[in-house]
C-alpha cells in the first residue's frame, strides 16, 4: 500500500534518532521495533528489481543459532534472486573518527562491517543451507531454478560526520563500490522515504522454517 508523506512521522523517527540510548533496552532494537511498526521507512534498495518478493520483510532471520541478522528481503525478476541481509546499528555510533586531515573509518564501523563479512563467509560457505532455509518463501515461482545473489546492507550512524567534507563523502561511495556490501545512514532513510514512492512492507518472522 502507497502512503502519502507523513511529516509527523519523520519527526517523530529523528526525534527517536536524536534521543539518549535508554536503559535496559538495546537502543538497536528500539529502532528495530519504529521500522517494522512504520515499515514504509525501510530501505529496499536491489540490484535486480524495485520490487520485494511478496512485499515481505522477514524480520530477525537466523542463518544459524547463534547468528541472527535484523532482517531479511527476497527480490527478484524473470532472471536471477537477490537476497539481501540487514544489520540494525546505533544512530549515534561514528562512521569516521575525529581525524580532518585525511577520510579514516571508526572503529565502530568498522566492527559492524567485519560483522556483514562474517555473515558473508558463512553463506559463501553454506550457500544451500540458507537458500534451502528461504525456499518457502520463494515457491512456487522457483525452488530454486534461477541463480541466486546475496548481498549485505548495514545502516549505521548519521549523514552529518559522513559528510562532513567532500574527502569523506567519495570515500564512503567508494568503499562500497564494486562491493556486495551498502552501508547506509539513518539520515538517508529518511531522505529516501521523501523522495520515492512509499510503500508498507508486511514484516514476519519465521515459524519453524517458515513451515506455510
Amino acid at each position: 500500500m502507497y502512503l502519502e508523506y507523513d511529516q509527523p512521522l519523520v519527526d517523530e523517527f529523528r526525534t527517536l534518532l536524536d534521543s539518549k540510548p535508554p536503559n535496559g533496552k538495546q537502543f538497536e532494537q528500539l529502532i528495530q521495533d519504529f521500522l517494522e511498526e512504520h515499515s514504509e521507512l525501510i530501505p529496499t534498495q536491489s540490484l535486480v528489481s524495485p520490487r520485494v518478493h511478496m512485499n515481505m520483510i522477514i524480520s530477525k532471520f537466523a542463518l544459524d543459532k547463534s547468528t541472527i541478522t535484523d532482517y531479511v528481503y527476497i527480490v527478484r525478476n524473470s532472471g536471477e534472486w537477490e537476497i539481501t541481509f540487514v544489520e540494525l546499528e546505533r544512530p549515534n555510533k561514528a562512521i569516521f573518527t575525529e581525524n580532518q586531515k585525511r577520510p579514516t573509518l571508526h572503529s565502530e564501523f568498522n566492527n559492524a562491517r567485519d560483522q556483514l563479512g562474517e555473515w558473508k563467509a558463512f553463506v559463501d560457505t553454506h550457500r544451500d543451507q540458507v537458500i534451502e532455509s528461504l525456499a518457502p518463501l520463494m515457491r512456487p515461482d522457483m525452488y530454486p531454478k534461477n541463480p541466486v545473489s546475496f548481498r549485505y546492507q548495514l545502516i549505521i550512524g548519521r549523514s552529518a560526520g559522513k559528510n562532513h567534507s567532500a574527502e569523506r563523502k567519495a570515500y564512503f561511495t567508494q568503499i562500497q563500490k564494486n562491493s556486495d556490501m551498502q552501508f547506509i545512514t539513518y539520515d538517508n532513510l529518511i531522505a529516501r522515504y521523501e523522495a520515492n514512492a512509499r510503500l508498507r512492507r508486511h514484516v514476519v518472522r519465521e515459524s519453524k522454517r517458515f513451515q506455510l
